[in-house]
């Protein structure tokens, strides 16, 4: 990176002496080098500018814009498919939890010691709600 930045100043000073030089004999002579060309070179020099200046940058701009959309959708639309399959293994997993640590259930009624149990703790449920 420095080598360039050297050799990018190298052929400014060159290219701005041999424009003073140039003028200097212009000056000097009253002669006009490439007094005919001038014209050509003066609108190749303004499209250029104006290419390098407006257009490109403005190209960049609009392509940097459009990848980034592109990617934050990409991006958005990954991330919706981990959480959907996250959410299936979740799923799956709670159904095998379920499965394996169900009580296992007697045919018929409870004993009626067990019903009065449950009539007693619906009766104690019941007054802690009512007291918060």
């Amino acid at each position: 990176m420095v080598f360039d930045l050297i050799i990018m100043l190298a052929v400014s000073i060159v290219g701005m002496f041999a424009l003073i030089t140039v003028k200097s004999y212009e000056l000097s002579t009253g002669r006009l080098l490439f007094g005919g060309a001038r014209p050509r070179i003066s609108r190749f020099s303004a499209r250029t500018v104006f290419l390098f200046g407006t257009v490109l940058p403005r190209f960049v701009v609009w392509e940097v814009r459009r990848m980034y959309r592109f990617f934050a959708s990409f991006a958005h639309s990954a991330v919706a498919h981990a959480v959907l399959r996250l959410e299936r293994w979740l799923e799956s997993v709670l159904t095998k939890v379920r499965e394996s640590t169900d009580a296992p259930r007697a045919p018929g009624e409870a004993s009626a010691f067990l019903r009065e149990v449950a009539e007693h703790k619906k009766k104690l449920v019941g007054r802690v709600d009512e007291k918060l």
